[in-house]
Order: C-alpha cells, then sequence, then structure tokens
C-alpha cells in the first residue's frame, strides 16, 4: 500500500476517535466524514487496481497456455517420382505437390523441413509393375533411416504403403530414399493416375 494512504488512515482513525466531542451539525464531522469517504474511496480504488493487475496477468498466462496447445496445420501430399527407375541410395523426389499446407515440403529437393518442433506422421506409397521386381525404400529422418519397406510382386500390378511416426525439432528434415532395386534397366515404379506413388506427412501434435 502506498505511504500516502498509510498516513490517511491514521488520519481518519484520529478523525474518529476525537468525533464524539464535536457535535454532529459541525464543520467538523462533516469534514471528517468526507475525508472518511475519500480515503475509503482510495482504499477501494486500489484493491480494483490490484484485481485488474491480477486478471490481465491470469490473461496473459491462459494465451501462453494456448499457443501451446493449438497444434497448427502442417500435412503435405506428393505424388510422381521425378524418376521411375531410382537408382540404389539415390534420394526419390515426388514432384508433383497435392497439398502442402504450412509449405513444409519442397518438390524441387524431395525433402520435408518441419516448420515447427513436434511429433509427425510419415507415409510412403510405391507401386510396382508385374515381372519379377522388387524395391527397398527408406523413409529418412536426418540421415537416420527410421522406417523401411520392401514392394515386390510378379504376378501383377500391385502397391504397397507404409508409415512411421517421427519426433522433430523444427528446421529438421526427412526423405525417402531408394536403398536397393532389382533392375537398372526398365521402370522398377508404376505410376499412372489411378496408382499413385505418394508421400504424405502431417503434424499430430506440437
Amino acid at each position: 500500500m502506498h505511504p500516502i494512504q498509510y498516513q490517511r488512515i491514521f488520519i481518519l482513525a484520529y478523525l474518529l476517535s476525537v468525533a464524539g466531542t464535536e457535535p454532529q451539525c459541525s464543520k467538523f464531522h462533516f469534514e471528517e466524514k468526507l475525508l472518511e469517504k475519500s480515503v475509503r474511496m482510495e482504499l477501494k480504488m486500489s484493491s480494483l487496481h490490484e484485481e485488474l493487475a491480477d486478471m490481465r496477468e491470469r490473461v496473459s498466462t491462459l494465451e501462453n497456455k494456448q499457443d501451446m496447445i493449438i497444434t497448427p496445420t502442417v500435412v503435405f501430399t506428393a505424388r510422381g517420382p521425378n524418376n521411375l527407375r531410382p537408382l540404389d541410395g539415390q534420394l526419390i523426389v515426388f514432384k508433383t505437390t497435392v497439398m502442402n499446407l504450412g509449405s513444409g515440403y519442397d518438390n524441387l529437393t524431395g525433402v520435408f523441413t518441419a516448420p515447427h518442433k513436434g511429433i509427425y506422421l510419415f507415409t510412403t506409397q510405391f507401386c510396382i509393375p508385374p515381372g519379377s521386381r522388387y524395391m527397398y525404400s527408406a523413409i529418412v529422418h536426418e540421415d537416420v533411416t527410421v522406417k523401411g519397406s520392401l514392394i515386390y510382386d510378379n504376378n501383377s500390378d500391385f502397391c504397397t504403403s507404409a508409415d512411421v511416426i517421427v519426433g522433430m525439432k523444427k528446421e529438421e528434415r526427412v526423405w525417402v530414399k531408394c536403398v536397393r532395386t532389382s533392375s537398372k534397366s526398365s521402370d522398377v515404379l508404376r505410376e499412372s493416375e489411378t496408382d499413385w506413388n505418394t508421400f504424405s506427412g502431417v503434424l499430430l501434435h506440437k
């Protein structure tokens, strides 16, 4: 409490102690009541200021918690490998961007860069033509394979998918690469309007 407020309370206490010696209709009594009312109003205003400051602090705390709770929208899907005959160890670039909310995926490099720290789900799908072909692929997080997958079929057209959940820091990267294939002279992947080779990702929780 401000020192001036302590002083006025002291004065009020003194005035109340001597009030009994003065006639109720005197000028002193009027001034005493006026001062008492003024002090009470100042005390009330001080209390209101403290309550307002407390409310502002609570609102600020809630806003900070809301920012932590709300997960921003980050989701992408890309299709169409730039090479249907990828080489062993080659990064696969999916050149056609179907969706890219959050602008994390780069269809020139085939790399997804996390715009936010969080838990992400990544999915791939590869389609292979018949003829005893196979391909090992991997989802890679900062040069570490976090999911490996094999697609193989010698009887008919076939597609298979793989997914993995990855914890990422902001600016960390994820991409897809071909680990090994069965053919260097013919297409090992098949792409059409109905059969898509895709790379997708979504931020699950910030």
